[in-house]
């Protein structure tokens, strides 16, 4: 067996972290205690590392899957991200919380479309759309603004003839 030397400066210092062997063959045991649990210090930080790891990555997950149903990336992008930002989960929520949503071209158009017509009159319906197919549309999709436009057209109409009339029927 080999001889250990303790200092009293050693000595003190076990006392402060609560160890006060009594004897010799006490100091010997809390020794090889403290020798295994040194031992056991890489598998720990290596359990450690691992639990580290694993959260990091559901972190990632939950914050992919988040982007991915709110419209900001497709599926392709969602592995890019996964494996760019494998190590930065923080960096990637800050950079998706910035994306906008994905909006298709198809939308965007009919949307404009959409916006376009609703500037409209009764009269430019009537004047671009001779088939009727986009009052129809207007009367489903804006059923509000379809009856704003029909008032203004018909009633205003309706009003202005027999306020002519009257006139006319008043000059005689």
């Amino acid at each position: 067996m080999r001889d250990i030397q303790l200092t009293i400066a050693n000595l003190a210092a076990l006392k402060e972290d609560g160890i006060t062997p009594t004897d010799a063959a006490d100091l010997v045991a809390t020794i090889k205690n403290l020798k295994a649990q040194a031992d056991r210090l890489p598998a720990l930080q290596s359990e450690l590392s691992a639990i580290k790891t694993e959260a990091q990555r559901k972190e990632l997950d939950t914050i992919l899957q988040k982007g991915l149903a709110d419209k900001k990336i497709t599926k392709e992008l969602q592995t890019a991200l996964a494996r760019d930002y494998a190590a930065n989960p923080a960096g990637l929520k800050d950079l998706i919380d910035t994306m906008p949503q994905y909006q298709s071209i198809a939308d965007l158009i009919s949307h404009q479309k959409i916006e376009t017509n609703l500037a409209w009159t009764w009269d430019d319906y009537e004047k671009n759309d001779t088939t009727g197919k986009k009052l129809k549309a207007l009367k489903s999709s804006h059923p509000d603004h379809y009856q704003k436009l029909y008032h203004e057209k018909f009633h205003a109409e309706k009003e202005n003839y027999w306020r002519d009339l009257n006139a006319h029927n008043n000059q005689r």
